[in-house]
Parts: structure tokens; sequence; C-alpha cells
């Protein structure tokens, strides 16, 4: 499997995974604090155990009564210092130092993995905060170009995996002291123990080395797996209600299943490598071992109990490689997870859109349109357009469908900038002012009206709790809403259900309204508010519309007959893009 075989749409990976170095770098950066608690109570640890692991050379030395144990530089050393402090090197007090030592690396260990398992999780929660951030940050433009279902997928499973980088990567620092101290105690004990180890650990990469690349490919595959198969699914059941009334969910299915099994088979080739170096280590490391004692007890300067020790020391540095390696095969194979976010995160960053400029006018007189040009690519919308937008009014933008009349509303909120020409408020160029200030004066309802499943109370307010009940009664009450929500035993904590499935299509409208108005806007905005309603609701609406026009200065973007009749003026975009081209 490679990357050429995914589909089309998803966004893509770096060429490049990072290297080890410079991911552990990243991540001392992020929380310096807790990098240096975790890698300090790892070498602490690694070091009580390495006094736990010296301590045996004296005590197999006494139980095998070998004065040529304690002839060794380990055990002498050991000795040495135990006498120094006062303390008798018999079997009592060697094994209190083993248990002692055992239990501070015990201790230690867990004091460095509790804070490993606290940094797992903030790692997850930062990558999750940083790319929610940079899309809320992004211009418009850049949600049209990127699949919208593959950030769902970063936020839950590539930002968790992401995290499991960070696990595998403290797990690679601890397991590099720890065969560091290791091979330090067998080099003092006996050089050919030490080269042995080295040599043995050499094989062990060398042999299950090719594991860890088809972990690391098959990640990669995970991750556009994942991604599209997301993406498929939002797309699927966001129209699922037309799939299911022309019976074709069967065909949406059998999609969702190819792609299902690629990966299922990403997944299978994830288990293989992980279960299989696992069985591999343990056969690997037990027949060097016994190899190399084969050839150990051949010669004579080695006693029984300098034999048993390095045998001991053999079997725990090359077990530590092991571990070294399945966290390296960790580390790997959800690597291209933790690349795919931070890639997700740069895009966004990178879209972000300009904030500076000055505050916004109050909207007092006009929106004007002076002589402005646009175009997508090579396919040009307008030309030399020009009308003005009087503050007080209702206005209406007539025309038909595709003459461009949710472009100019793009272009009047800041989402495009002109080619040519500008747009002024209140006579200050749009270009001049900051778009996030100018917006907090807009209030925004869409053709595609979308609600979240949720309550009332949690659609017109979108989970800003500063808004008292009060207030959100009265931008019901505005929006022609209160009614249908005041019959309801739940009132405003009614759950609309999925998309407001659970609400006529007039009154979706209506808290869409409401959602708008409760920020008090100078400008309301309704893009086609009547195309999808029935002729009785359609004239509720615009009964509802010219009352808020009273306060209000409204756009009204539609081609419906209907919304014209309520207007102070009406402008045909179609006449004007004629007459100015």
């Amino acid at each position: 499997m490679t990357e050429e075989n995914f589909g089309p749409g998803q966004v893509s990976l770096p060429t490049k995974q990072t290297p080890i170095l410079k991911l552990l770098a990243e991540y001392y950066r992020e929380s310096p604090r807790k990098s240096v608690i975790v890698l300090g109570s790892l070498l602490l640890s690694a070091v009580a155990d390495g006094i736990g692991l010296v301590s045996i050379f004296p005590l197999l030395s006494v139980i095998l009564d070998e004065t040529a144990g304690n002839s060794s530089p380990v055990g002498a050393a050991v000795t040495e210092a135990l006498n120094y402090i006062g303390v008798e090197a018999n079997i009592t007090n060697l094994f209190i130092v083993i248990v002692a030592s055992s239990f501070l690396k015990g201790a230690l260990v867990m004091t460095a993995m509790v804070q490993v398992g606290y940094a797992v999780a903030d790692v997850a929660t930062g990558y999750r905060l940083k790319l929610i951030r940079a899309l809320m940050a992004a211009r418009w433009s850049f949600f049209l170009q990127h699949p919208i279902g593959s950030f769902g997928n970063a936020l839950g499973l590539e930002a968790q995996s992401a995290a499991s980088v960070y696990l595998a990567a403290a797990k690679l620092a601890a397991h590099s002291i720890q065969i560091l101290i290791y091979t330090i105690i067998a080099f003092a004990a006996a050089w050919q123990a030490s080269v042995a180890a080295l040599i043995a650990a050499a094989i062990i990469l060398l042999v299950l080395g090719r594991l860890v690349t088809i972990a690391k490919k098959a990640g990669v595959v995970r991750v556009h797996a994942y991604e599209i198969l997301q993406q498929r699914l939002s797309d699927a059941l966001q129209g699922i209600k037309p799939l299911k009334a022309m019976s074709s969910e069967g065909r949406v299915a059998k999609m969702l299943e190819s792609e299902s099994q690629v990966l299922n088979n990403a997944l299978r080739i994830n288990v293989f490598t992980k279960t299989g170096m696992q069985a591999a280590q343990e056969p690997l490391i037990i027949a060097m071992l016994a190899a190399g004692l084969i050839i150990a007890t051949g010669r004579t300067e080695f006693s029984t109990g300098t034999l048993i020790v390095l045998g001991l020391v053999f079997v725990r540095t090359t077990s530590r490689v092991a571990d070294f390696q399945k966290a390296l095969r960790d580390l790997r194979s959800h690597q291209a997870f933790r690349d795919s976010i931070d890639n997700k995160i740069r895009m966004a960053t990178a879209a972000a859109e300009d904030s500076g400029g000055q505050a916004a006018p109050p909207f007092s007189t006009k929106l004007e349109i002076e002589q402005v040009d646009f175009s997508y690519g090579d396919a040009p919308v307008f030309k030399n357009l020009s009308l003005k937008v009087e503050a007080g009014e209702i206005t209406t933008i007539f025309g038909s469908s595709g003459v461009g009349k949710s472009t100019l509303m793009d272009l009047i909120t800041g989402f495009y900038e002109p080619d040519k020409g500008q747009i002024l408020i209140d006579g200050i160029p749009l270009s001049a002012i900051s778009k996030p200030s100018w917006r907090k004066k807009i209030g925004f309802v869409p053709q595609e009206m979308f609600l979240f499943h949720d309550s009332i109370r949690n659609n017109v307010t979108l989970g800003d709790t500063s808004y008292s009940d009060a207030e959100i009664q009265d931008a019901l009450t505005k929006a022609d809403a209160w009614g249908f929500v005041s019959d309801s035993p739940e009132g405003i904590d009614l759950i609309v259900g999925e998309r407001g499935g659970k609400l006529s299509g007039g009154q979706r409208q209506r808290v869409s309204i409401a959602r708008a108005l409760i920020r008090k806007p100078r400008l309301l905005i309704l893009d086609e508010p009547t195309t999808a309603l029935d002729p009785a609701a359609e004239k509720r609406i615009c009964k509802t519309l010219k009352n808020i026009g009273q306060d209000v200065t409204l756009l009204l973007i539609s081609h419906q007959k209907a919304v014209a009749d309520i207007a102070d003026k009406v402008l045909d975009l179609e006449e004007l893009v004629r007459s100015d081209s």
C-alpha cells in the first residue's frame, strides 16, 4: 500500500516525517518544567535500578562463598562503598540494599509515569486547542479548499495518537538512559560481556528493524484511511434524508465499506508488527545469551557468581534495547497522525485572516459598493459594480440564481476582497476596517440554516451563558418564535434534534433569526430567507422581517417576489451587473 492509492480530497501529509530529536525538542519547548521532571525521575529510577543490580555482585560472592567475586571491580567497589558508610557487606545488608533500591526505583518510575500520563493528556488537549484556534481564525476561502470532515477526525483520533507519540518518545528516553547505565556496569564488570550485549542489541535492532519500517508505512495508510472514511461518512450523514428517499443509501454503504477495508488492512499490518516484535525479541535474547554463556563457561577467569551477574546484565541490557525498539515502533506507528494534525494546524495558521485595521464605524449612514470588480480565478462575477444600502432601510438584492447574490454578501461581510474598487462603511473603506469588529455589527442568517442538536437556548446563544432568559425570550419574540417555544413544556430547553429536524422549516428559520438578533446587530443579512418555505410560512416570515426592519437595517438576498414586496428599496443585481459590464 502506497500513498498514491489514496482517494482525492484529503488534507495531505507532509512528504517527510519529523525527526525524533526534533520531536523531543518540540515537546521540551512546549513544557520544559514537566519534561525536566519526567527525564529527571527516569534518570534517578535507572540509577536506583543500577544500584540494585550491582549489589548482586558481592551478594552472590557471599552466597557462593567466592572470594573471586569480590575481586571484580564492581563487587569490590560496592563492598568498599558499604564499608565506607559503616555497613557490613553481608547477606542481610545486601538484600536490604537491593530491596530498598527496588522500592526507590518503583517510586521514581511511578512519579515519572504519572507525569508522563499528565503530559500525554496535556499534549492531546494542546493539539486540539491549537487546531480549534487556527480553524476559527482562518479565512473563509480555506474551508472551501479543504474537506471539513478531516478536521473532525483530527480533533479526535489524530490528537490522541499525537499524544501517543509523546509517550513513546518519553519511553525512548527512559530506555536510552537505562541502556547507557547497564552498558557502563557491564564494562566495569567485564568488557567482554558489554561487547557481547552491544553486538546482541545490534542484531536485534537489525533483524526486527524491518517491522518498524512496516509499522511506519502502515501508520501513513491508517491516517489517510481514517481521514477519507470520516469525510465520506460526514458527507453521507448530512445528506442521509435524500439518499434514503431515493433508496441510495446502499451505494454509499458500499463506498464506506470499501474505505473500511483499506483501514482494516492497515490495522492488521499494525497488529502483525506489534505482536511479531513481541514474539521474536525474547527468543533472540535467550538464543544469544545461551551462545554467550556456552563460550564464557569455557574460560577460567569467570567465577560462577560473575557468570550469573554478567548473564543478568546481558539480559537486562538487551531487554532494554528490545523495549527501546518497541517504543520506536509505537512512535513510528503513530507519528503519521501527529504529523497530519500538525500539518493541518500549520495550514490553518498560514490561512489566518488579517484581523488588523481600525474599529468599525457604527454604520449609521450607508454601505456603498463602488466600481467593484471580482472574479473566482479566471471566472469573472462582477465588473464595475456599484450600489448603496442605506442604514435604517430594508433593502432587497433581487436576482436569479447564479447572478452573484451570495458573492456580493461575501464581499460585504469581508470574506473576500474586491479585485478592484472598494466597499465603504459610513464612508470608510472596508479594507481599512478590522473585519472581526465589522462582523460584530452584523447578524447573518444563511440560506442553508444550521442548528445544533441541542436546546433552543444554546442554539440562540451559541452557549454564551452571559445572556439572560429575558434576553433569549426577547430575541425569540422579535423573530416570531416565542409562540411555538413557549407552547412546548420544555420551553427554551427544547431539544431541536439533528440539524433542527424536530422543527418545521419556518420554525428553524425563526430560531436562526433569533440567534442573529440576540447580538443586537446594526445590519441583519438574510440569504434567501423564504426559499424553502410554503406560501403561508413565507408570508409569516416576511411579516416578521418587516417588523424587525423597524429597528435594524435589513439586507435581504433573494429571488422571491414576496421578499421584494416588503423592501424600502429593491436592487436588481442582474440588471446592475449588465449595466456595469
